[in-house]
């Protein structure tokens, strides 16, 4: 079965409480993450999407994905993008070119 957020869900949310302790021995914590005042975090989908276009941008200029490949690859402007058919054509969505977009995340 492909991954959907659906078959991911129970088992990310394990991995990361999991690897928020092991970052956080005996109450030093995570430098990388705030907490915004909770006393653990609270993990969503949303945020690890949002944290892998966060570093796609930042590191566009190593990987040579461009703006296009991020919107195109995390969906964002999928309402503009699926109106120009000439982009389903097109080789944007190459598998090379897809796993640029995330390779340092």
């Amino acid at each position: 079965m492909p991954l959907s957020t659906q078959s991911t869900y129970e088992s990310m949310h394990a991995l990361m409480d999991r690897a928020f302790v092991e970052a956080s021995p005996a109450g030093d914590p995570d430098p990388e993450i705030d907490l915004q005042g909770l006393e653990k975090p609270l993990w969503g989908h949303h945020s690890f999407r949002r944290f892998a276009d966060t570093v796609a941008r930042q590191t566009m200029s190593q990987t040579g994905a461009t703006e296009q490949d991020i919107d195109i690859i995390f969906g964002w402007m999928e309402a503009f993008y699926s109106a120009k058919m000439q982009m389903h054509y097109e080789t944007k969505l190459i598998r090379e070119r897809r796993s640029v977009v995330t390779s340092l995340v």
